[in-house]
């Protein structure tokens, strides 16, 4: 009867390690995505900014149908903060697929598998 509690509270406890390594990992990976998303997120501002994307888009007429839309923040500064949500949610995705959560990836992926025909519909309609 010994044997077995001893067995029992051996298996608990690698386990336990187990799953606290992979929760510890997790959180590295998520506050390394957070970094990493906000340094991004930074420097494609700067780069939009450097290639004088925001005059670009005000000859052609994105920000004022921007601003009809309620937006009134510079078209490089919108890029930069949907790029940084998708590196989040990449991040995020990676940080749960190391503690066995398949599920969020599944959704992700649908997701972003539906991306480019986002990104085509906005394209014409600003055309």
């Amino acid at each position: 009867m010994v044997d077995f509690f001893k067995d029992m509270f051996q298996d608990l406890y690698d386990n336990f390690t187990e799953v606290f390594l992979n929760i510890i990992v997790m959180i590295i990976v998520m506050i390394g995505g957070f970094i990493v998303s906000w340094f991004i997120k930074k420097l494609l501002a700067r780069l939009l900014i450097l290639f004088r994307f925001d005059k670009w888009a005000n000859e052609v007429g994105i920000i004022n149908f921007l601003q009809k839309g309620g937006v009134h923040t510079l078209p490089s500064i919108v890029i930069s903060k949907i790029v940084y949500w998708i590196f989040i949610v990449v991040f995020f995705s990676f940080g749960l697929n190391f503690i066995g959560i398949s599920q969020f990836t599944e959704y992700t992926s649908r997701v972003t598998s539906a991306l480019p025909l986002i990104v085509v519909s906005i394209v014409i309609i600003i055309i």
